[in-house]
């Protein structure tokens, strides 16, 4: 998320392709570690899940560029990047809502203990 600001900050074009470069290489590490966990919080219907989070990514790859392109093209070329941050953040908190719940949860399971 830091690399993706300081990527939209940047004055000069080599240092905001670094920038950016880094924040993808950052965001690939992303995919392999959604489908371990929906694999560990979904062990009795895991390829199931799998394949709606793999459809759902698809999804995502394919309406993203359009949405972003109508930000841009309705608010600026800064301000859809700005829109992109944003998204970033959000989803940057979603991911650690869901941390919390499987810690929740995980904790819920060692106090109660099957006999």
């Amino acid at each position: 998320m830091l690399t993706l600001a300081l990527a939209l900050r940047s004055n000069q074009a080599w240092s905001a392709g670094f920038f950016f470069l880094i924040t993808g290489v950052g965001y690939s590490i992303v995919y392999p570690c959604v489908m371990s966990l929906v694999g560990i919080l979904f062990p009795d219907d895991k390829s199931q899940a799998i394949g709606l989070v793999s459809t759902s990514g698809g999804l995502g790859v394919f309406l993203f560029p359009f949405a972003m392109s109508g930000v841009a093209e309705r608010f600026g070329l800064d301000n859809g990047f700005q829109f992109y941050l944003l998204l970033t953040i959000l989803m940057s908190l979603c991911a650690l809502f869901t941390v919390w719940l499987i810690q929740k949860r995980n904790d819920n399971a060692h106090a109660y203990p099957d006999d």
